[in-house]
């Protein structure tokens, strides 16, 4: 039983997953949201 073990990983991300990731909610959240808009405007009022 070694107090040595090597370090997860996961914890050595690139930096720049985090923003892939930003951008992608953004867009998926901008096209959810466009296409309810878009399927509430054509509703009769």
């Amino acid at each position: 039983m070694s107090d040595n073990a090597p370090a997860p990983q996961a914890e050595e991300k690139d930096p720049t997953d985090g923003s892939a990731d930003a951008i992608a909610v953004v867009a998926v959240m901008t096209i959810v949201i466009g296409t309810l808009c878009f399927w509430l405007a054509g509703m009769p009022s």
